[in-house]
C-alpha cells in the first residue's frame, strides 16, 4: 500500500466514524425533545433549559474516538460562536441510553 492509499483509507474511516456520530447525535436529539423545549436554528437542534440557557449537541472524532459534545450558551440570543464546551460523551464507551441519561443529569433535568 502506498502512502497516498494509506492516507485515503484513514480519511475514509474518519468520515465513516463522523457519519456514525452524526446519526447517533440525531437519535439523541429526538429523545431529548421529550425532555426540553427545542428549536431549530442555523441548521441545528437547540434545547432550552429551565434557567433560560440553551445547549446543543455536536459530533466529533478526536484521534479516532467518536464523541458527542454538549455546548451551551447563556440565552437564546447568545451567538453560537460564543457557546462554551461542556461535557463529552464517548460513543464507544456508552450506549445511546447512557448518553441521554448523563446529558439529562449534567444539563439539569
Amino acid at each position: 500500500m502506498t502512502e497516498m492509499e494509506g492516507q485515503n483509507m484513514i480519511k475514509e474511516l474518519k468520515e465513516k466514524n463522523r457519519d456514525r456520530a452524526i446519526d447517533i447525535m440525531h437519535d439523541i436529539n429526538e429523545i431529548l425533545k421529550n425532555h426540553y423545549q427545542s428549536f431549530e436554528k442555523d441548521g441545528e437542534t437547540r434545547f432550552l433549559m429551565n434557567d433560560g440557557a440553551v445547549f446543543t449537541l455536536s459530533p466529533h472524532n478526536w484521534d479516532g474516538d467518536e464523541l458527542i459534545l454538549t455546548e451551551s450558551g447563556d440565552t437564546i440570543e447568545t451567538p453560537r460562536t460564543q457557546y462554551e464546551d461542556d461535557d463529552q460523551y464517548y460513543i464507544n464507551e456508552l450506549s445511546v441510553e447512557e448518553i441521554v441519561n448523563k446529558i439529562l443529569k449534567d444539563m439539569g433535568k
